[in-house]
């Protein structure tokens, strides 16, 4: 029940300290990943101009392609610092810090898919909506978001596996 390599006279090794903090950095990482996920892909597809669109999207892929190591890396020299100095802590190395790490890590990976779901939506039911008076967030909030709920669990998942 007790993770304590180190105790004298006897070590201290369970397995429950290493399931709940797969869990605590699973669910930090989600509450970062898929509400800055889901706005970038929004914004991707319905508010950026058209000669950025395509730029962003090779950003997003150029980043999804960033090996963990690399990102990991980053996250011990400069995220560890920052939140033991901004949170006042001992050490900087908490489930927090991971998590966030975790959310940088499949960031570009959820705004992609979840871009793609949003462009592979049939133009006349969208143009459907407009038709029927609903505004650009009516339809993005009551029909397109609804529409791709399949992948966004989808795009939602390995953020889930890589944090196991």
């Amino acid at each position: 029940m007790r993770w304590s390599p180190t105790y004298e006279p006897l070590p201290s090794v369970g397995v429950w300290p290493l399931l709940v903090g797969s869990l605590w950095v699973s669910l930090i990482g989600l509450a970062v990943v898929v509400p800055v996920g889901l706005a970038m892909a929004i914004y991707a597809v319905e508010f950026l101009p058209k000669p950025l669109y395509y730029p962003v999207k090779i950003l997003w892929e150029l980043l999804a392609g960033l090996p963990s190591v690399v990102v990991g890396f980053w996250g011990l020299v400069v995220l560890v610092p920052w939140v033991k100095d901004t949170f006042h802590l001992e050490a900087g190395e908490t489930a927090f810090t991971a998590g966030l790490i975790l959310g940088w890590m499949t960031l570009p990976l959820m705004a992609s898919l979840t871009e793609e779901a949003l462009s592979a939506i049939p133009p006349l039911l969208v143009e459907a909506s407009y038709g029927l008076g609903a505004t650009q967030w009516q339809t993005i909030r009551r029909f397109k978001l609804p529409y791709i709920l399949p992948s966004l669990a989808a795009a939602i998942l390995p953020v889930c596996r890589d944090a196991s």
